[in-house]
């Protein structure tokens, strides 16, 4: 047995074990159950085989280019996370318009009248908005070699 078959077993057995101990002690993810830690271990263990059978195997070197992107996050994912929140918060607070309102809610409001855009479609839009904006940020630095550490 491969390390590929391991792994998908585990990942199996993690979930379905989790599923039984679920009938008397509930997957509870608020209180963090010890069946929804061995439940939702199982499922991140399948996640893991399926990304190693699709970017380790013969095709793996087409399916690296298409995953380019995780790449650029991860390597600088505690940027993301903290430049995400700071500027989140800025936009949100610090940059007003004219008429009072944060830039963000201007965004927003734009995104559902000029495109006509229902709220759902318009939050959408704005989070897609958001991480292709931190996409082109996260680039140049992955172009540079730039790269956070802690």
């Amino acid at each position: 047995m491969d390390t590929f078959d391991l792994i998908r077993l585990e990942g199996a057995r993690g979930q379905e074990h989790g599923l039984l101990w679920g009938r008397w002690f509930p997957i509870n993810k608020p209180l963090w159950t010890s069946s929804y830690a061995v439940y939702t271990g199982g499922l991140a263990l399948l996640a893991l085989a399926l990304c190693s059978a699709l970017f380790d195997g013969p095709r793996g070197r087409i399916l690296t280019t298409l995953a380019r992107p995780f790449r650029v996050f991860g390597v600088n994912a505690l940027l993301v996370f903290v430049g995400s929140g700071l500027l989140g918060r800025t936009v949100g607070s610090l940059w007003k318009l004219e008429d009072g309102r944060s830039a963000q809610k201007a965004l927003f409001e734009g995104l559902q009248s000029g495109f006509g855009m229902d709220p759902v479609n318009a939050s959408l839009a704005y989070a897609l908005l958001w991480i292709t904006g931190w996409y082109v940020i996260l680039e140049v630095l992955y172009r540079r070699q730039i790269f956070l550490r802690v």
